[in-house]
């Protein structure tokens, strides 16, 4: 490493008699910087005590009579925490003195000299020293006691040409002092340096070798892109490279304020899927083509040094399921067949769409789960909550977050930090949701949404016993998901309940709906299941405008009110609304739902796109506009 001059102190008497001789500290000391201390005296006197750290390495010239002159090097490596000033005493008496401290970076913390040399005469001339390593920086430092006898010129010292001079001390007309220095690029001798000076009298001289801290070898990171993985489609895979290594890390952060950086790449597959944030530790890709992967993940070190690692991810097909949750009077069941066609209904066939039941969303069968008690916050970004049961809500209140394989026996509030949830069951704690026989009570909890507000993906959930499933409030994906069973709990007023949708719009932009099987039937707070229950999905724009709305190939179950809605609010305008390739069942109400299956105002239907919506039981096509089971309604 090589050594740099970077800043000087000096004495605060201006070569004035002292008893105690105090130096500055140079500007912008840090810890390991290395401090050289030169002080000059005069006459026969010593210097009996030095500041705490301080080591003498050279001195030059004599102390015999009062035209003496001599100077004492001293060195401290620098802590964290130093000084203004530093105090060397004088023993003796008073005797005019001066000193300089100068600050240098890249000397070697246990050797800092590693040779030096002083006059034993009064001579300016530094004898000749071996240094022992390349790249020593040596400086030479004279110092002269004119005894008063220049008529108070100030002094002026000069070196060859090939040193550089770092202070130069001549106010007074007692001691006058400099330090020159020279890199010495080959370790050996130095030969003599001679100073000059405009003065006369008594002088010294000194040389000291600084010895250059070794060149640090960057070792190369470890990577680690995690052990091999085999997941269904449609499935986030995190990338995970935690277990990297490097080491000059000492951090010790599990996020991604690590020393390392990240960078993710796929190196080969059968489709391009988008690595979500590939530059964080914990990076994210959501595959639905099946067929093997690698990805690779680069590490590199604040020292530049690289080192890569691959994953194979192998991308199977999901395996077949049994169909939906259908109610046979007395409680829930699942149907017989294999996937759900229509049997339960008719003989129409969704084109093999397989509708989300229990047995392919919530935390999978055989899944282990760890025991959180209470509310849980996320910690840092790209965290990780998988395999835990939450006795609780969970507060996600950073980026990049996946919750996965849990059970959570409250919310989840997205904040705006888009989580992906996966695989996870949301609902009231089994003890609360189920009877000792195992048939459900209907007590749900009293809260308007599940999973909300905006900006977080939602696949494969199981969720029920809420006002509101979801409220999606801009930029959210719900996906593949069961919705089901929600609460008609008591409002505060108490006389009057909510009204229970299973997916809510009242603002945002870029909202997905798609694949999920929603039946917002609901139990009251009494204990009773009804038929009732709001809406499968409103998009009602309340808050402010709704706009870029995709509404497909979701099964809906008929509710008492209507299947969907679409209404703009005052300025609150809809645009781009899509409700295409959804299966409508009108198993309860020959209309689909009570009313009908969609209500819309007028002024939007220029904004509305309905396509290929069809009745679950025959798949005939249901169109748009007719006064039922669709109806508009006047602004």
């Amino acid at each position: 490493m090589a050594i740099q001059y970077r800043s000087v102190g000096t004495s605060t008497n201006n070569g004035a008699f002292v008893t105690t001789l105090t130096i500055t500290k140079p500007s912008g000391v840090v810890a390991n910087d290395t401090l050289v201390a030169v002080v000059s005296i005069r006459n026969t006197r010593t210097i009996s005590s030095v500041p705490s750290g301080f080591t003498q390495r050279a001195q030059g010239g004599f102390g015999t009579s009062n035209s003496s002159d001599q100077t004492i090097v001293y060195t401290k490596l620098a802590t964290g925490s130093e000084p203004a000033s530093y105090d060397f005493v004088v023993s003796g008496g008073s005797t005019p003195a001066a000193g300089f401290m100068l600050r240098y970076s890249g000397v070697d913390t246990t050797t800092p000299v590693e040779a030096s040399g002083g006059t034993t005469t009064a001579s300016l001339t530094a004898p000749s020293i071996t240094t022992l390593t390349n790249n020593a920086v040596v400086l030479a430092i004279g110092s002269q006691n004119n005894n008063g006898g220049n008529g108070g010129v100030a002094s002026d010292f000069t070196a060859p040409g090939d040193q550089t001079e770092r202070a130069d001390y001549g106010l007074n007309t007692q001691i006058n002092h400099a330090v020159f220095e020279k890199l010495y690029a080959t370790a050996g001798a130095t030969g003599t340096v001679t100073l000059t000076s405009n003065l006369t009298g008594n002088s010294s001289a000194v040389h000291v070798a600084l010895k250059p801290a070794p060149d640090i070898v960057n070792v190369n990171p470890v990577a680690s892109a995690g052990a091999d993985q085999t997941v269904y489609s449609k499935t986030t895979v995190v990338l995970d490279a935690s277990a990297s290594l490097d080491a000059e890390d000492t951090s010790g952060a599990a996020d991604s304020s690590r020393v390392l950086t990240y960078a993710w790449t796929q190196i080969s597959g059968p489709s391009s899927p988008t690595i979500k944030n590939a530059n964080i530790q914990k990076a994210q890709v959501y595959i639905t083509t099946t067929g093997t992967y690698v990805f690779q993940v680069t590490v590199t070190d604040s020292g530049t040094a690289t080192h890569t690692d691959t994953v194979t991810i192998t991308v199977n097909a999901r395996p077949s399921v049994e169909g939906v949750a259908v109610w046979n009077g007395s409680r829930w069941q699942n149907s017989n067949s294999s996937i759900h066609n229509g049997s339960s209904w008719g003989s129409a066939s969704p084109g093999g769409y397989v509708y989300p039941s229990a047995y392919t969303t919530g935390v999978p069968a055989g899944t282990t789960l760890s025991t959180y008690n209470g509310n849980l916050t996320t910690s840092y970004n790209g965290q990780v909550i998988e395999n835990l049961n939450v006795k609780g809500y969970i507060e996600v209140q950073h980026t990049d977050v996946m919750i996965r394989f849990c059970r959570v026996e409250n919310y989840i509030r997205s904040n705006g930090n888009s989580p992906i949830i996966e695989d996870c069951t949301v609902a009231p704690p089994d003890s609360q949701w189920f009877d000792v026989d195992g048939q459900p009570t209907g007590n749900g909890i009293a809260l308007d949404f599940g999973i909300g507000y905006s900006d977080f993906t939602a696949r494969r959930v199981n969720i029920y016993g809420f006002g509101d499933a979801f409220k999606a409030a801009g930029n959210a994906t719900i996906e593949d998901c069961y919705i089901h069973d929600l609460y008609a709990y008591l409002k505060g007023d108490g006389v009057s309940t909510n009204h229970c949708d299973g997916i809510q719009l009242v603002m945002g932009d870029n909202v997905t709906i798609r694949g999920n099987y929603i039946d917002p039937r609901s139990w009251y707070y009494t204990g009773a299941h009804t038929n009732n229950g709001t809406s499968c999905v409103i998009i009602k724009a309340d808050d402010g405008a709704i706009s870029n709305v995709t509404v497909e190939n979701n099964l809906l179950q008929g509710a008492g009110s209507y299947t969907v809605y679409a209404h703009p609010v005052g300025a609150n305008t809809l645009t781009n609304i899509v409700i295409q390739n959804n299966r409508f069942m009108r198993n309860i109400w020959s209309l689909g739902s009570q009313y009908g299956v969609f209500q819309y105002s007028q002024s939007a239907q220029a904004q509305i796109t309905w396509t290929s919506n069809l009745w679950d039981d025959t798949g005939a096509t249901i169109p748009l506009g007719t006064v039922q089971p669709t109806n508009r309604t006047a602004d």
